[in-house]
């Protein structure tokens, strides 16, 4: 699985149960604040972003149901 597919299965998982005027606004801020966690993470290895960024910063933001 790519950080992509990842991200988008986190993100769906959290804004599955939003109300539907709020999903769109909701899924694009925490796809960004994913981004900005992983580039930060990454760059304090002086690295790129890779996966176990990504997953790093997946589960510093907790559970999908207890984030939404």
């Amino acid at each position: 699985m790519n950080t992509n597919e990842l991200v988008d299965r986190y993100v769906h998982a959290v804004v599955g149960g939003l109300p539907k005027a709020q999903r769109d606004d909701v899924a694009r801020e925490l796809r960004t604040l994913v981004d900005d966690m992983a580039a930060e993470r990454a760059a304090a290895r002086g690295a790129a972003v890779d996966e176990a960024a990504v997953v790093e910063s997946l589960r510093a933001l907790g559970q999908p149901d207890a984030v939404a």
